[in-house]
């Protein structure tokens, strides 16, 4: 699956770079987040985050273990609401999530999050990674932030609860049960808060946080930030599973303000019909007039309608709606690249500095919906 997400976080303190990873995908056996390791000769990670033992949030996880073994790489916490030690309790979801086809690739992901954690690392007192399970324990104070993950940045989990982690497990494991909604919904997801001279903001990384938690998950936010996120809220990792639900949208609406500047991360892969929604694009553009849209690769329906920012569309010419999506569905969509479609955003990064938050594309299209830009925009 080409869907999912790889997130890098990287902050600058006295001149020296600290970099954390959130999921990490695997396409066409190349892992993106180890690439840009690579290509930044990047080999100390602070924390790994996993939210949830989807494939395409976890796919790419041989692939860096591989990377920082060659380069002697060190990794300082593992953050996850499992930790590697419960093997059994994960294999039992392999054996039950994927199929055939897919379970040797998942037991590899497994093996390899064992490694990680013994690799060595330069600050823990075991000279090994430390295993973090991060749950949200209804803690709404201060005592909420975990400041020891990540130099200048803080986390705080908003899902899941100690019941949730392991109550919905437990019915997971049922195959009558097993969907990927209850998978989904015991996804992590936190709240990252950074403090600059003008000011404390927020970002919220959901995973695939499924539709049925975001009642709970924006009281958690609301309660642990004391309602501030509603203007301070800067960046929202938008979730492609559920992400086009009425209870999505309104939990967004109450938990940013209209006004409020702010991205809207969407991964979503070539050709697929429903990744991002129109519902969704739709319901940003809408509801929040200063809301940064940025899409790994143009969506089905920037496309039918025929958005100048999508140049001349698929292969040099257009396509009506109709033929999209009798494209989209058809069965060479599994063999179609990102080249062949070009991407949105694309690879996209967001930057704090100065007072300014940044939206770096890796294409030179804006959004269709804000065919302006929203390159910069004041955190102010």
């Amino acid at each position: 699956m080409n869907l999912g997400d790889s997130i890098i976080i990287e902050t600058e303190l006295r001149g020296n770079k600290y970099y954390s990873i959130v999921d990490c995908k695997s396409i066409e056996g190349k892992a993106p987040t180890v690439e840009f390791l690579k290509a930044n000769g990047v080999r100390h990670i602070q924390s790994i985050f996993l939210t949830h033992l989807h494939n395409d949030h976890c796919s790419g996880f041989p692939n860096l273990l591989e990377y920082l073994k060659d380069v002697d790489g060190t990794l300082e916490y593992f953050v996850s609401p499992q930790i590697p030690q419960e093997f059994e309790l994960w294999r039992k979801f392999v054996s039950l999530c994927h199929s055939e086809a897919t379970k040797p690739q998942l037991t590899d992901v497994l093996q390899s999050l064992n490694g990680l954690i013994n690799l060595p690392s330069r600050t823990n007192p075991e000279g090994k990674a430390m295993p973090i399970r991060m749950i949200y324990e209804g803690d709404q104070t201060e005592g909420a932030w975990k400041g020891n993950l990540h130099p200048g940045i803080c986390f705080a989990p908003v899902n899941p609860s100690p019941d949730e982690a392991f109550k919905q497990i437990g019915s997971a494991l049922e195959p009558a049960r097993l969907t990927n909604r209850i998978i989904n919904a015991i996804s992590h997801a936190f709240l990252c808060r950074y403090k600059t001279s003008f000011g404390t903001y927020f970002a919220l990384l959901t995973g695939d946080l499924d539709s049925m938690k975001w009642r709970s998950v924006k009281n958690r936010c609301i309660g642990i930030t004391g309602g501030s996120i509603r203007s301070s809220l800067r960046f929202l990792k938008i979730p492609h599973h559920g992400a086009s639900s009425p209870a999505m949208e309104k939990c967004v609406v109450d938990l940013i303000e209209k006004d409020s500047p702010f991205v809207a991360s969407i991964s979503c892969p070539p050709g697929d019909p429903n990744h991002p929604k129109e519902k969704t694009l739709k319901h940003l553009a809408n509801s929040f007039s200063s809301c940064c849209i940025a899409c790994t690769n143009i969506s089905n329906y920037c496309h039918s309608e025929g958005f100048s920012s999508d140049v001349e569309g698929f292969f040099g010419h257009s396509f009506k709606k109709s033929e999209f999506l009798e494209f989209a569905c058809a069965d060479r969509t599994a063999k179609m690249h990102v080249k062949d479609l070009g991407a949105c955003a694309g690879t996209h990064s967001f930057e704090v500095a100065n007072g300014k938050c940044s939206l770096r594309r890796s294409t030179d299209r804006s959004c269709s919906f804000y065919p302006r830009g929203c390159e910069n925009f004041f955190c102010m």
